[in-house]
């Protein structure tokens, strides 16, 4: 489940996975075991993306939402992920 504190760390390095893994401290690599967290905020990043700028279809819409509620750990997590867009 995606957490905000993912969010917060994905954040911290502007996305970029090579920077993080050669610069995140053992602390924030703990909290990114394996790749899956990253690539998910990414895709969901890209989903909202295409959302945003009116180019997605309802069933796009629908089935972001529901990866988004099925991966994030609450809704301030969902809101977390979405304010990175701004």
């Amino acid at each position: 489940m995606i957490t905000v504190l993912h969010v917060e760390v994905y954040k911290k390095y502007g996305g970029d996975d090579d920077g993080f893994y050669h610069c995140a401290t053992p602390a924030e690599k703990a909290i990114f075991l394996g790749h899956k967290h990253w690539s998910l905020i990414e895709t969901l990043l890209q989903d909202l993306s295409i959302i945003k700028n009116g180019l997605a279809s309802v069933s796009f819409i629908n089935s972001t939402d529901e990866t988004l509620n099925e991966n994030c750990y609450n809704e301030e997590a969902i809101q977390a992920i979405k304010s990175l867009l701004k």
